[in-house]
């Protein structure tokens, strides 16, 4: 129990919806120091490394505390703990008693020295030591053994690290991505290999295959678009008014997305009604990230687009959590992408390559995320060369 507690609280795991994890170990630390000391400097030991030293400390250091810790602990302070010697250089037998810890009884090793040195122990905790037994030889070496494991298993917290996934959640995650929807609202008439037509597509039939794919994953998907929502049907005439792609797409439950280049395409002005109005109907919306969008200082025609930004919010990143697991989602546009995007003007778009990686630096070092996504509206090739993806 006293592991389970300890792992949880490392962890950051909310045990109770008041108290960050962190506390709570510390207190599970004082309780169980009041009744074991040892158990309770190990696990005391398990918060501290598992907080500060996880996060500088690679493996093989990890390894190297362990085992510096474990013989620390089997070869000074454990053996002076539990079996406190004497010297008798006049061969008279001699008795004497310890305190450890409080002065009181109930932490009072007596100590009968001679040839059978028996040593009994009054815990405060009648459920784990009997104030009626005692130990002799082999018998005191098992139960230091057991005191070792038990400091063992309280140290597991501080080599389990903050980025570890808990147990019941396995790691895993769906992604579940789209792009280029383009207003297709509606599904399409097309023709059959073998004569006649067929339907196909459509935010209705898309919905329906969303539900079922978290179906199978439930609490662990991540529903992603990568951009150029609009512009490809007559609805997207409604995009400034209406806002109606981005609005669906709350609805169906998207948790992010990003802009392309067709976003732009009723300049930024357009695209900034487009972020007003949506914010303006209310109800859910996904979060939208765009991180190397690159806005004039002065140019009256991106101050309303820049101003859209702040208000909807636009940002460079977003941070979420599914299944225990932190993601940090980023959102660029490519240069085939932005070079057929004239409509975008004065907007500007920075390289991909030196945003990309000041971002995920970010989220990484900053942010402290355990999986990095990019939205990346940007080219494929099959040369991989001139691929930007």
């Amino acid at each position: 129990m006293v592991a389970f507690f300890a792992r949880t609280a490392a962890d950051g795991l909310p045990i109770t919806s008041s108290l960050p994890g962190h506390s709570l170990l510390m207190m599970v630390n004082l309780a169980i120091g009041l009744t074991t000391p040892p158990v309770g400097a190990g696990l005391f030991v398990g918060c501290t490394v598992g907080k500060t030293t996880m996060e500088k400390c690679t493996p093989a250091m990890l390894i190297v505390l362990f085992l510096t810790t474990c013989i620390l602990w089997f070869t000074t302070f454990l053996p002076n703990w539990i079996m406190p010697r004497e010297r008798d250089f006049g061969g008279t037998p001699r008795r004497s008693a310890r305190t450890i810890g409080w002065r009181s009884r109930n932490f009072r090793a007596h100590v009968a020295t001679g040839n059978h040195r028996l040593f009994r122990f009054d815990f405060a905790a009648p459920f784990l030591l009997s104030s009626s037994k005692t130990w002799e030889g082999s018998e005191m070496r098992r139960y230091s053994a057991l005191i070792g494991m038990a400091i063992l298993f309280c140290l597991l917290p501080a080599f389990s690290g903050d980025a570890v996934v808990p147990a019941d959640a396995g790691g895993k995650l769906t992604i579940l991505f789209t792009h280029d929807l383009h207003s297709h609202f509606l599904s399409d008439r097309v023709p059959k290999p073998g004569g006649g037509h067929a339907s196909q597509g459509g935010y209705a039939r898309l919905t329906s295959l969303i539900g079922q794919e978290r179906a199978k994953a439930p609490g662990r998907s991540l529903l992603v678009d990568a951009g150029d929502i609009a512009m490809g049907t007559l609805f997207h005439t409604e995009f400034r008014e209406e806002a109606l792609e981005l609005r669906l797409m709350g609805e169906m439950g998207y948790d992010a997305a990003t802009l392309g280049n067709h976003d732009y395409e009723f300049h930024p002005a357009g695209l900034a009604a487009m972020l007003r109005t949506a914010r303006s109907r209310g109800g859910r919306l996904p979060a939208l990230v765009a991180s190397n969008v690159v806005f004039t200082q002065d140019d009256p025609r991106d101050a309303p687009l820049k101003a859209a930004f702040v208000e909807y919010p636009v940002t460079e990143y977003a941070v979420l959590e599914r299944n225990g697991i932190r993601i940090g989602l980023f959102g660029l546009m490519g240069r085939d992408a932005a070079e057929d995007s004239p409509f975008a003007s004065p907007v500007t778009f920075a390289d991909i390559g030196e945003r990309s990686k000041a971002v995920v630096d970010h989220l990484r070092n900053r942010e402290k995320v355990d999986l990095v996504v990019c939205l990346s509206h940007a080219g494929t090739n099959p040369v991989k060369s001139r691929s930007e993806d």
